[in-house]
């Protein structure tokens, strides 16, 4: 809880604020940042629509502040077999 008017925990509002200043300048590698991308296909793998499946190649952080990511992603389009 927190009150301007009582001044009631306002050094933690600025104590956020300085934290979450800090979290949006900082930059994750490309690898820490594939791992996360692997673990969470593997645990909820992309959907497919009409046959096609979604193919993550890689991730990266383009830009800090606002943090910015790029995935590079291809959709393909699964073989099916056309029995005479």
């Amino acid at each position: 809880f927190v009150s301007a008017l009582e001044k009631w925990h306002l050094a933690d509002i600025v104590s956020a604020v300085f934290k979450i200043s800090e979290s949006r300048h900082k930059r994750i590698p490309t690898a820490a940042l594939n791992d996360v991308i692997l673990e969470t296909v593997h645990a909820h793998s992309p959907g497919s629509d009409h046959g096609r499946q979604l193919k993550i190649y890689y991730g990266t952080q383009v830009a800090v502040n606002p943090p910015t990511r790029l995935e590079v992603c291809w959709c393909i389009v699964s073989a099916l077999s056309a029995e005479p």
